[in-house]
């Protein structure tokens, strides 16, 4: 059940506030190749690439599978808004 709602709560959080750039340098700063991402993740390069340049969403999932390999959490790929 708390899996569930997880998934749900990310998904909601991916849609509304994912920013594809900061996947990128991400994976970047951790000194990665979208290579070995994909080997560590079972994922390929082109689908990869696509979330990173934002041509498609990934799954929860999937973004939790690259999270944990960047050892890294949601709110590291969320687009920050600042309102004064």
């Amino acid at each position: 059940m708390r899996i569930v709602i997880c998934y749900i709560l990310i998904g909601i959080i991916v849609m509304k506030r994912f920013d594809p750039t900061k996947l990128k340098d991400l994976r970047r700063s951790r000194g990665l190749k979208l290579r070995e991402v994909a080997e560590k993740g079972g994922f390929s390069i082109p689908q990869l690439s696509n979330w990173e340049n934002g041509h498609s969403m990934p799954p929860a999932d999937s973004l939790i599978k690259v999270l944990d390999i960047y050892e890294a959490n949601i709110f590291d790929v969320q687009k920050i808004t600042v309102t004064v």
